[in-house]
């Protein structure tokens, strides 16, 4: 975040500290980024430099929340350490498999009346979890097939859902036995499904 203040006519440098921690420097700004390393109570001080004249310290108290995100399988997200009306910037996360659907505020997202969390500033007043939702990526399963082979046309196809069960079609043929569907042809590539479909 940032901390701001009005403009003193004259001075030429502002001097900025966190907690009694040393300080830094803002040359002709109003405005200094605050970087925050864990949620609590914060005292961040300002005081500005003249040729001649250096000001008393005047003190601000800032209370400053985390943002956790529960990414649910995903890849860690971190969090954030924010406070009031800071402007929020949110991580994304990947799932093998899945689609990124964002930000919820209950795990079950918007099945269990959670809401999508799309505020672009934090308003919140004490620490918040986020839950990341996922949509299961769909794949079409296109068969290549043989003459001589019925209960399936060459180049149909069928949906599936990545990571739930699904059944492909059994053909038949007078030539052998079905042994299953495989990636590449003549039963090379790995195995689809077996001589059930499954």
């Amino acid at each position: 975040g940032y901390v701001y203040w009005t403009p003193v006519v004259g001075s030429g440098n502002y001097e900025i500290k966190v907690n009694g921690g040393n300080s830094f420097i803002v040359a002709d700004d109003v405005k200094a980024p605050i970087v925050f390393t864990q949620a609590g109570l914060h005292t961040i001080e300002v005081r500005f430099a003249s040729k001649a004249y250096t000001s008393e310290w005047a003190k601000l108290d800032v209370m400053v929340y985390s943002v956790t995100f529960d990414v649910r399988d995903g890849v860690a997200a971190g969090q954030l350490l924010v406070a009031a009306d800071d402007i929020l910037t949110l991580p994304t996360s990947t799932r093998t498999g899945y689609a990124f659907d964002g930000w919820y505020t209950t795990p079950s997202a918007a099945a269990g009346n959670g809401k999508l969390f799309d505020d672009e500033t934090f308003g919140a007043k004490d620490n918040l979890v986020l839950y990341a939702n996922w949509i299961a990526n769909k794949y079409d399963i296109v068969f290549d097939i043989d003459e001589g082979i019925t209960g399936v046309t060459n180049g149909d196809k069928t949906e599936v859902t990545f990571n739930q069960k699904f059944t492909l079609p059994v053909p038949s043929s007078e030539e052998g036995t079905f042994l299953g569907w495989f990636s590449g042809p003549g039963g090379s590539g790995y195995q689809v499904a077996n001589a059930a479909g499954q």
